[in-house]
């Protein structure tokens, strides 16, 4: 894969709303990212807004000071985020998995052969 350039990276802030000066998501968390996504910044994004959801997971809505806020909805608009960034990156190859009939069928003897 070839180097991850100040471009993906300005890309990726912008696709995960991580725009600001103060941001936790640093340079090199964000090449990593990249990096691990094999330079799909789809991936990357929707890795980013899966963290996102679990961090908003615990948010809650409430009424204070005549307002409402609805707090709470922010987890599920992250995987939502995640689900849409997974789609446009495209399918992930992967290793090969086993399919096995559950319950499994029983052994049939075959007395003829004996």
């Amino acid at each position: 894969m070839s180097e991850v350039t100040e471009t993906e990276i300005r890309r990726l802030r912008r696709l995960v709303c991580e725009t600001s000066e103060n941001s936790p998501y640093t340079d090199e968390m964000l090449t990593e990212y990249i990096e691990q996504a094999e330079g799909v910044i789809y991936w990357a994004a929707a890795e980013i807004c899966q963290e996102k959801a679990a961090a908003a997971n615990a948010l809650y809505d409430f009424s204070a000071d005549g307002g409402t806020y609805h707090r709470g909805q922010l987890a599920a608009k992250w995987l939502k985020m995640a689900d849409r960034y997974s789609a446009l990156g495209g399918k992930r190859s992967g290793g090969t998995i086993e399919l096995r009939k559950w319950p499994p069928e029983p052994k049939v003897r075959n007395v003829l052969a004996e």
